[in-house]
């Protein structure tokens, strides 16, 4: 074929050609594919640890509260020469985490009967209680209670660190030097009460 229907075949070919492309493109993107996998894991969870602090008189038997006869070592009556000897409170962290033991000890001053013995010289049975308080083996406080500043939980006494499933001792001695009471202290009650805290450590 020559001349100017020649040319007109060529192009209708072409259009052809180029429709042909068209429909076979659409065609394919409505079949494309492609491989993947996916895997997955069931049954996950988070869970907290726990931390307990515990006490106990031994060291072998545990409670959740300071055991009463513990406690009853701190009341009754007292006079100079009196000394309540070393008296221990075991502490265990009964978890996983590593805390920071503190303790606080709170009280307040009665100056209840005044015999006609008592001498009103400004003394009171707060400034001739000594008081030491150990820790780990390590002595904490060691002063008249006058001098305790540990008195709240916002100026609580720091021991030490406490890791989790370990115990330790807490020792605590009080006595009244027998030269040191006078006649002011006569009649003098203090009512106090004491706490124990466990604090987390930072990671």
């Amino acid at each position: 074929m020559k001349g100017p229907f020649r040319r007109c075949w060529e192009m209708k070919m072409l259009a052809s050609l180029v429709l042909v492309g068209i429909v076979l493109f659409g065609i394919g993107a409505g079949t494309w594919a492609y491989f993947d996998d996916t895997e997955t894991s069931s049954g996950n969870y988070l869970t907290t640890t726990i931390m307990d602090l515990q006490l106990s008189l031994d060291g072998s038997t545990w409670y959740d509260t300071v055991p009463d006869d513990w406690k009853n070592v701190f009341m009754g009556t007292v006079y100079p020469g009196w000394d309540s000897g070393m008296q221990s409170l075991y502490v265990k962290n009964e978890g996983e985490l590593s805390g920071t033991l503190y303790l606080w000890v709170n009280w307040s001053l009665d100056e209840g009967v005044n015999p006609e013995s008592e001498t009103n010289g400004g003394q009171t049975l707060e400034d001739v209680i000594h008081v030491e308080v150990w820790y780990g083996g390590e002595l904490k406080f060691n002063d008249t209670l006058s001098n305790w500043h540990h008195k709240g939980f916002d100026t609580k006494l720091e021991l030490g660190s406490l890791p989790g499933g370990t115990s330790e001792e807490i020792k605590v001695h009080a006595w009244i030097p027998y030269d040191e009471a006078g006649n002011d202290i006569q009649g003098d009650e203090i009512t106090f009460n004491f706490g124990l805290y466990l604090k987390q450590n930072e990671p």
